[in-house]
């Protein structure tokens, strides 16, 4: 249950309006879409260990510390007449809820801050007139043991997430050792970024962004999967539709292909998935979105706020050996990076005078977001290496599907997770395009591929029909 609320004045230093960010203003309109029906991504949440030692006390001084850091957090929104607006003070009050969870409840139900969290802190944000931070301590015996931060997507993305919960990690620390906190990291606030944004120099580099993606709007084909379908359920069923992959083969399989192709793991998977729709659905162009973290910038290495976009990459999947395709992809990678930051408002016009010269709806509802290579444990050794070893693993990869639902705007969206030691890739898909039954053949030929990769080279043709088995 919840034990209680403990109010929490954090002190900025400075009050500023400004308008929006290109990446708030992306998730801003992500997010109006769903609403009201929530979704799992609108608030990003973190959990940090307490160390042995510091009382409530500390553990609140940490968490003022960290909201008054970083703007971010105590950022609103309002969508005014001149678009999107966003603006912080500098001072206000943060509502911590305080959970005493000694143990899980009967019958196996989640424990009371798991419930919490499931459940309140998982709720859209009112970005007018909420803080976008919601903060919760579990507590065992009334002490503290876990500090859990949720954070709305409209003003951070998932790497300010976690930075935040290394941030407070560290002050928690250093609470618990009667030390200093750990000096705040140089680095832009949201209001920089904006103005940043606005200035000459982003009005130039917005610029190039849409130079590039008109090119690749008029060399798209009229879709990536054959023609758009008409609305409507498949067989009683949502259009979308999903299926799951967990494999432990697959993490010290890419680490094998990077080093072998000098790339990375993302762009491996990228290549893979190109091959195996070249031979599933005649995809001789895949046109898909990858997301884009956008720190490259000093003053935006360790920002926290919403930096992320996801940007149009075009990969050209020709027959041929697949090392070529791997090259291909990290070139269309790599092209889309440096074009990461842009304006969203802008790229959308530019998809709307291209639909009007072709007289139809571009269709390009696809995703490719590996956030498994982004984690620092994804770039660790494990605990397989030999190639024997990994054929031997896969015998333990599972496969199950699901069922997404009719208002999610997809075509194939491709996203993985997972730890050091598992890769976890789901897939979602029109069904009226990609046939629901497929998508197990599509990931049980992703994790054959992988495997197969690090045995012998592989063609195009080959690695695609590890989905077909051919």
């Amino acid at each position: 249950m919840v034990s209680g609320q403990i109010p929490v004045d954090v002190v900025g230093a400075r009050t500023a309006t400004a308008p929006a960010t290109w990446g708030q203003r992306t998730t801003w309109d992500d997010v109006q879409f769903f609403l009201p029906e929530p979704q799992w991504w609108f608030v990003i949440k973190r959990s940090v260990a307490v160390p042995d030692g510091l009382g409530l006390d500390g553990v609140l001084e940490a968490v003022r510390e960290l909201a008054s850091r970083h703007e971010a957090l105590r950022t609103h929104l309002a969508q005014r007449p001149d678009g999107l607006v966003q603006w912080v003070q500098d001072g206000s009050r943060l509502s911590v809820e305080l959970i005493e969870d000694d143990s899980p409840d009967d019958d196996g139900a989640p424990a009371p801050l798991q419930r919490h969290i499931d459940t309140t802190m998982s709720q859209p944000v009112d970005h007018e007139r909420e803080l976008p931070l919601r903060v919760a301590v579990g507590t065992r015996a009334g002490r503290p043991v876990t500090v859990v931060l949720a954070v709305s997507h409209v003003v951070a993305d998932v790497r300010s997430a976690n930075l935040l919960a290394a941030e407070l990690a560290a002050l928690l620390a250093a609470g618990a050792a009667g030390e200093p906190p750990p000096a705040h990291r140089a680095a832009w606030q949201p209001v920089d970024v904006a103005a940043a944004e606005g200035c000459e120099a982003g009005t130039r580099l917005a610029a190039k962004a849409l130079d590039r993606f008109r090119r690749q709007l008029r060399e798209l084909p009229q879709s990536v999967l054959g023609e758009p379908p008409p609305s409507g359920p498949v067989s009683g069923r949502p259009h979308a539709q999903g299926a799951t992959l967990r494999s432990r083969a697959a993490p010290p399989a890419l680490r094998v292909l990077a080093d072998r192709y000098r790339t990375s793991s993302s762009t491996v998977l990228l290549a893979v998935t190109s091959a195996l729709l070249r031979t599933m659905a005649g995809t001789r162009l895949y046109a898909t979105g990858l997301i884009c973290n956008n720190r490259s910038e000093r003053m935006l290495r360790h920002a926290v706020g919403n930096l992320s976009q996801t940007v149009l990459a075009t990969v050209p999947v020709a027959d041929g050996p697949f090392e070529a395709l791997v090259a291909a992809a990290a070139d269309a990678a790599l092209s889309a990076y440096r074009h990461g930051r842009f304006d969203p408002s802008a790229h959308r016009a530019a998809v709307g005078l291209v639909e009007a010269e072709r007289g139809a709806a571009l269709d390009l509802d696809y995703r490719f977001n590996d956030m498994w290579s982004a984690q620092p444990e994804a770039r660790g050794q494990g605990s397989l290496a030999e190639p024997s070893l990994i054929r031997a693993a896969a015998a333990d990869s599972t496969v199950v599907r699901f069922d997404g639902n009719d208002r999610d705007r997809v075509a194939f969206f491709v996203e993985t997770f997972g730890s050091a030691d598992e890769l976890v890739v789901t897939v979602l898909a029109d069904a009226r395009r990609f046939p629901a039954e497929r998508l197990p053949d599509f990931l049980r030929g992703l994790d054959a591929a992988l495997v197969g990769l690090t045995e012998r080279p592989m063609t195009v043709a080959q690695v695609g029909g590890c989905a077909t088995g051919s």
